[in-house]
């Protein structure tokens, strides 16, 4: 939240690189509560960022503004004519125009977006709250499709790290969910998967749903 703070008064276009969109769009709100301000696509929910939110986009920056006025693009994928369309809008913001471009990953942005945005990327302790959220006993399928979604572009250190923090929280409850035994192996399995360079969704999901038929 501070990197966040002092990014937006800094008055430079900013790429946030949030653990959850969902407090990414409450985050914002709130600390832009007494400013002008609009989300796009501006639906309530999160969806990807196609063509026809770039251009309302650059519509809503063409008019003028006395005062600041934050335009949010907010999405869980940023399609790649969509954000060409918003170069030239990223390189010369009209007067009073703040830009901010937030997804789940850094990879999901154009290099030529990138290079024109101030970023903002959690700190490893703030990764690790995705996984703190994840409760072993009460997984459900849309808890699992997101972090297949999240794991897209992970590499084979964010991986493990990923896997050693659940097996973390999972050995604080082993009695409950399965033996020992069975949850060494089933977090070896996951370890080797991940050495074979197997693809970081493909180890993911494997997981999540062997943890999610544990608990039926």
């Amino acid at each position: 939240m501070r990197l966040l703070m002092e990014a937006l008064q800094s008055g430079r276009g900013i790429l946030w690189i949030p653990s959850s969109l969902e407090e990414a769009q409450s985050q914002l709100s709130s600390l832009l509560a007494t400013s002008r301000h609009r989300f796009f696509p501006g639906e309530e929910k999160v969806r990807d960022f196609l063509i026809d939110d770039a251009h309302a986009m650059i519509a809503e920056a063409a008019i003028a503004s006395p005062e600041p006025k934050y335009l949010i693009a907010i999405a869980t994928n940023y399609r790649q004519e969509a954000q060409n369309a918003l170069l030239k809008l990223l390189e010369e913001p009209p007067s009073n125009v703040r830009l901010i471009l937030v997804g789940l990953r850094q990879s999901f942005f154009l290099p030529t977006i990138r290079s024109r945005l101030l970023c903002i990327r959690p700190q490893k302790r703030e990764q690790h709250k995705v996984i703190s959220r994840i409760d072993p006993l009460r997984l459900d399928l849309k808890t699992i499709d997101e972090e297949i979604g999240l794991s897209a572009s992970m590499s084979k250190e964010e991986l493990k790290e990923w896997i050693a923090a659940l097996f973390a929280r999972c050995a604080q409850i082993p009695s409950r969910l399965c033996s020992d035994r069975d949850l060494l192996d089933l977090f070896a399995e996951a370890m080797r998967l991940s050495d074979l360079n197997v693809s970081a969704q493909l180890v993911v999901s494997v997981l999540l749903l062997k943890l999610y038929r544990q608990q039926r």
